[in-house]
């Protein structure tokens, strides 16, 4: 079996579906997440199936939106080797020509965690990842 083979088939899992709430995304909307069970363990196939099903991943919660009659929120994976950007984007990249990218080490750092708090704060006072902290945002 290779590390990417899930140990049990995702149809053996457990999900659990959430009441209607209000949507964060569409204004006037009710959502339904359907979660995996957090006593299952995220084993690296489980996770890369789950993600080609349409899951995200919210610290040790997969979760992904489970909405009757509507699918506007929908994962999206972007083959980059074949991406080629189109009018409205190549306009976007000479707007941002300024701005500079860089890879780091993953560590705590208080700018980000400042900026990774007003995120929660201003998307999320409703839910269950407010108030932000420090660990939330280590798992995150």
């Amino acid at each position: 079996m290779s590390s990417n083979t899930p140990r049990r088939p995702v149809r053996d899992l457990r999900f659990f579906l959430t009441v209607p709430h209000d949507c964060s995304y569409l204004p006037g909307r009710e959502a339904t997440t359907l979660f995996l069970d957090p006593q299952e363990a995220p084993l690296p196939g489980v996770y890369d199936s789950l993600s080609l099903l349409g899951f995200r991943r919210s610290g040790r919660h997969l979760y992904r939106p489970h909405c009757e009659g509507c699918n506007a929120c929908r994962s999206v994976r972007i083959p980059v080797e074949r991406f080629e950007p189109n009018r409205t984007q190549r306009k976007l990249l000479r707007r941002n020509a300024d701005l500079q990218t860089r890879v780091v080490n993953a560590c705590f750092n208080s700018r980000h965690y400042a900026l990774y708090a007003d995120y929660i704060c201003q998307r999320h006072a409703d839910g269950d990842m407010y108030p932000p902290s420090h660990e939330q945002y280590r798992t995150f």
